[in-house]
């Protein structure tokens, strides 16, 4: 094998095993989140995502609306998000 070859097997495998690394800290971090978000939402939030006329929502839903911002239910509603202050309140105002 020639000098050009093995270094290039050389690289070849560094950068291998750094992407291999990257992934197993990337899948470490998707994991502890995904467990965070699931502890979240057994105690009664739960994002429902984008708002439906149609829909029913219950105290602890999360919805976000075309125009922008993140709406939490106060309780059961099935009013416009911003229409009825005592069903919603605004988590994250729209960017």
């Amino acid at each position: 094998m020639s000098d050009a070859r093995k270094g290039a097997d050389e690289l070849f495998q560094a950068i291998r095993g750094w992407i291999g690394r990257s992934l197993d800290i990337r899948d470490a971090r998707l994991d502890a989140i995904e467990t965070r978000l699931a502890k979240v939402e057994s105690k009664g939030v739960q994002y429902r995502g984008m708002w439906q006329a149609a829909q029913s929502y219950k105290r602890g839903d999360l919805v976000t609306l075309d125009s922008g911002g993140l709406w939490h239910a106060n309780a059961e509603t099935t009013a416009v998000p911003g229409d009825d202050v005592a069903s919603w309140t605004m988590m994250i105002p729209r960017p």
